[in-house]
Formats: C-alpha cells, sequence, structure tokens
C-alpha cells in the first residue's frame, strides 16, 4: 500500500477495538447485539457501509446496519430471539431484520452483486473492490476485531473527505445519483471529477427521482427539479474539476 498514507492507516487501526465497543454500548440494544454475537459465532460477519465512514469521522449517530456474513441459511436462532425479531427477504437473497430499533440488512458474501457480477472469490476484499463509493471501500471483520480497506477509502479519509467512484457499475443507478448530492450536502463530501462527470452521464430526465426516494428512504429529499438543478452544477462544473489540479472537487451548497 501506498506509503502516503501510512499514517491515516495507522489512525484507522487504532480504532479497531473502540469500533465494537461503539456497536456495543452505542448503536445496538442488548438484544442486538446479543444476536450479532450469536451469528459471529456460527459464520464471519463483516460489517459495511455508513456506520463505519461515521464513527471513523466522529458523526455517531443512530444508523441501520448492514452486514454480510459467509453461509446465512446455516445460521440457527434460538426461540427466545424469535419474538423479538421481525424479518422478511430483501435483495439478492439476503433478509432485512428488525431488532428493538435497529434495522439489520443482513446477506450472503457470495449472494453480492458485485462479486457475482465479476465472479470474484468470496473475501471481504472483494466486497471492497466492488463498492460504489469510495467511502464504502472499508469493511469491519467483527469476528477478529479489525478493519479492511483499501487506498480509495484512504484517499476518501484525508481532508476534505471529497467523494469519487470506487467502481462505476451498480444495479440502482439513479440511487447512486441521489445517495451522492445526499451524502455531499449532508456531510460536506466535495464531490471530485470522475464521480460528477458520472451522475452527468446516467442522469435521465425520464427518471422519477422522487418516487425512488419514497421507495427507498419513505420520503422525498429532493424533488425532480432539485435533481435537475444539481445535475446542472456538476456539468457546470466539469471543465473546471478536468483542468485543476488543485480544485479538483465541487462542495455542493443546499439548494434554496
Amino acid at each position: 500500500m501506498d506509503r502516503r498514507f501510512d499514517n491515516i492507516g495507522d489512525s484507522i487501526s487504532k480504532q479497531n477495538r473502540s469500533f465494537k465497543n461503539y456497536l456495543k454500548d452505542f448503536l445496538l440494544d442488548s438484544n442486538s447485539w446479543n444476536l450479532l454475537t450469536l451469528i459471529s459465532k456460527q459464520t464471519n460477519v463483516y460489517i459495511f457501509s455508513g456506520v463505519i465512514r461515521n464513527f471513523l469521522l466522529g458523526y455517531l449517530e443512530n444508523r441501520d446496519l448492514d452486514i454480510v456474513i459467509d453461509n446465512i441459511d446455516d445460521i440457527s436462532i434460538p426461540h427466545k430471539y424469535l419474538n423479538k425479531i421481525y424479518y422478511k427477504r430483501n435483495s439478492f437473497g439476503g433478509y432485512k431484520l428488525k431488532v428493538g430499533k435497529i434495522v439489520v440488512d443482513m446477506w450472503e458474501l457470495n449472494n453480492t452483486w458485485g462479486i457475482q457480477k465479476l465472479n470474484l472469490k468470496n473475501t471481504p476484499y472483494s466486497l471492497i473492490r466492488t463498492a460504489f463509493f469510495n467511502f464504502s471501500s472499508i469493511v469491519y471483520d467483527f469476528n477478529n476485531e479489525r478493519f479492511i480497506y483499501d487506498e480509495s477509502f484512504l484517499e476518501f479519509f484525508k481532508i476534505p473527505h471529497a467523494m469519487d467512484i470506487r467502481y462505476k457499475e451498480n444495479p440502482n443507478v439513479p440511487l447512486c445519483i441521489i445517495n451522492t448530492f445526499y451524502y455531499s450536502l449532508k456531510y460536506s463530501f466535495p464531490i471530485k471529477y470522475r464521480l460528477c462527470k458520472w451522475v452527468v452521464e446516467h442522469y435521465d430526465v425520464n427518471i422519477n427521482f422522487e418516487n425512488i426516494q419514497l421507495n427507498h428512504f419513505k420520503r422525498i429529499i429532493f424533488s425532480n427539479d432539485d435533481i435537475c438543478q444539481l445535475i446542472k452544477i456538476c456539468s457546470d462544473s466539469l471543465l473546471l474539476l478536468r483542468k485543476s489540479k488543485i480544485n479538483n472537487a465541487i462542495l455542493l451548497k443546499k439548494i434554496d
């Protein structure tokens, strides 16, 4: 790994144990923590998505939990937990579990979209490789209490925490466009040239972004007109971003 990132990698590794304590003492209640521990005794558990990014950046807010495991159909859950869990099938053969106030989305590693798409080995490194955003190219190995990441995450972790693409293919393009603007505006993450160019190229005026948000978030964050305006801002910035070697990311401002 590039020696430029040694200090960043060291600072992340120092949080290996702290993240597990954060899950136990802050994010999860006793039932969800016990369930997660029970699952980890039967298979490897890898946590990914925004809960890691937010923890490392100091945004200690309650979030849903996304996990992947090795053998989902071999998991045995004792009866004492079954009356405390609401579950249903989600996309790609996984399960959505509601335990107390926490929603856990759980998938089997070999059934994740990117690993199937590229026919990769069933490892957490493959999961990182197929993350769409650079800030998603990190997982937490729950069983071994360690973060696993690549240089794209370390690049994001440097101030000013600019968003970029890690792997440009995704089964839900409209949601990636929405999330680009959502994360950029919520956390003041600048958008780098490649990601800005990607959202412009994949925008389709015929897509109803409001319906997509209702299905995913259960609320509308951006109107279709808002999305159109944000796309125009990205489009108008592409030439400058491509030419500039310093100001190669754009920081969006909220639409009035």
